[in-house]
């Protein structure tokens, strides 16, 4: 067995909503000697997201630091997502991915035109990334009538024409 095999079920129980599961396969991948790389931490994360686990997805994040594995903005959408309900921890963890230039483009402001752009954020990072784009870059803007008056058009951008409500998925995904 190895991080690839591991990988694949682990991408496999994230997907049907077993975070149990998740966590049985990463207790093996330590017994067996296999150290979980970001796309194991990932899934697992990914999973506590779909299962409601919020505390377990932040300690998964919080658990790569210590064991010396890169995050990646991947990494950020999954516990943005695992965390949307906890706001003050998610806009914290958000404008973590901000200063790592995770979601550099997220945010465009220019003289004429606001521009909040979530092409790559995943749904409860684009929750968290709305509220904060609103109240960190929107609100200095309003507060300044002479900026506010050269504003030509204000855009937000929420991705390639996929759409995905909370719960769509058969079985609920358990993103709420």
């Amino acid at each position: 067995k190895n991080v690839i095999i591991f990988g694949a079920a682990m991408s496999c129980m994230e997907k049907c909503c077993r975070a149990d599961i998740a966590f049985k396969l990463m207790d093996m991948m330590r017994i067996e000697g296999v150290s979980p790389n970001v796309h194991i931490y990932n899934s697992a994360i990914s999973a506590c997201a779909r299962c409601g686990l919020w505390e377990k997805g932040l300690a998964l994040f919080e658990e790569m630091e210590r064991q010396g594995v890169v995050r990646d903005v991947v990494t950020y959408n999954a516990v943005l997502d695992a965390v949307c309900s906890q706001v003050v921890t998610a806009r914290a963890l958000f404008q973590q991915g901000v200063e790592k230039g995770f979601y550099a483009r997220v945010s465009r402001l220019g003289k004429h035109w606001l521009e909040l752009d979530l092409h790559f954020l995943s749904l409860g990072g684009g929750e968290i990334a709305l509220g904060w784009w609103f109240s960190e870059c929107l609100v200095p803007y309003l507060e300044n009538s002479e900026k506010l008056a050269a504003v030509k058009s204000i855009d937000i951008v929420t991705g390639y024409g996929k759409t995905r409500m909370r719960g769509a998925r058969a079985g609920d995904d358990g993103m709420r």
